[in-house]
Parts: structure tokens; sequence; C-alpha cells
């Protein structure tokens, strides 16, 4: 079972890819998606296809977003709302299951600890995928918390179906 997690940002996406086979997790890919462009218009055409390139790539069956949360900055809410709504649509299209999580949850699955902070979720995934861990290290953190997504709705799936 391949599962993406999507850290959805204004101008950043991160994601990560993890396989789970049995009781074994292995980490695929972690990056971020960078979108350079001055018109938002032309921000959610070019998050659209890099999207579908990355599940094309990956044909994940389950794809985990992070939910929206409030912040004071209307304008950030607004293009971070847009960009999750490219990731669901892509998600779908793709025939992908959709999972969502607030940042807390996350990191209480993760690490145990709703209100840890970024180097904690570092460390532990370096701890989960030692072989990558000096990718782990170099990544950033938007990234971090897409693959700590992934790893969360991947072991969660497994316990919904009784795997």
């Amino acid at each position: 079972m391949i599962t993406v997690g999507i850290d959805p940002g204004s101008r950043r996406i991160g994601y990560g890819v993890v396989r789970k086979k049995g009781a074994s997790l292995s980490l695929l890919h972690i990056g971020t998606l960078e979108i350079f462009s001055q018109q938002e218009e032309d921000a959610l055409v070019i998050l659209y296809d890099k999207l579908s390139r990355l599940f094309s790539r990956h044909r994940p069956d389950i794809v985990a977003v992070e939910k929206l949360y409030l912040t004071k900055n209307r304008k950030t809410a607004i293009e971070v709302a847009q960009a999750r709504g490219i990731v669901l649509l892509v998600a779908k299209k793709a025939g992908a299951r959709i999972m969502e999580y607030t940042p807390t949850v996350v990191k209480s699955s993760f690490t145990g600890d709703g209100r840890c902070d970024k180097k904690a979720m570092r460390i532990l995934a370096e701890k989960m995928f030692p072989e990558r861990a000096g990718e782990i290290q170099s990544s950033l953190d938007d990234a971090v918390d897409a693959l700590a997504l992934a790893v969360v709705a991947s072991l969660q799936s497994s316990l919904d179906s009784g795997r």
C-alpha cells in the first residue's frame, strides 16, 4: 500500500511517500514542490501539474492531507485552502482514499506529543528510517511534516482494515 502525505502551503508543498508491506514501512520519497508564479491562477495550474506527475509516478492508495487550521492572515489562509483544494482534486482523480488530519493529531500520533516541535518530528522520522536519515535531515520542515502525515495515515489505515 502506497501512502502520500501532503503538507499544503501557498508556494511550497511538502510531500512524503511511504510503502507499507505487511508490518514493514519504507520511505520511498520525500521532498517539496516549489511553486514559482506571481499569478494565483498560474500557481494553481503548476501545482495541479506537479501533483499529477507525483501521483502518476507513485500511484498512491491513500493521500493524507493536513487539515486547514485558522490563521490570522486571511490571504495566507485563502492561498493554502486553494492549494488544499487542488490536492484533494488530484487525489480524487487518482482514485486514492483521502485521509485528513489536524497538525495536533499528526504530532500526537507520530511522536506521542501533540505539542512537540519540528525538531522532535525530524528526529523521530530519522529514527524510523535510519537508512534515509541524511535525506530527512536535509529536507525542509514541510516535507518532514508530510512524511509524518503519510506514516500516520498508513498505520491508521492498517488498523482500520485490521491488517
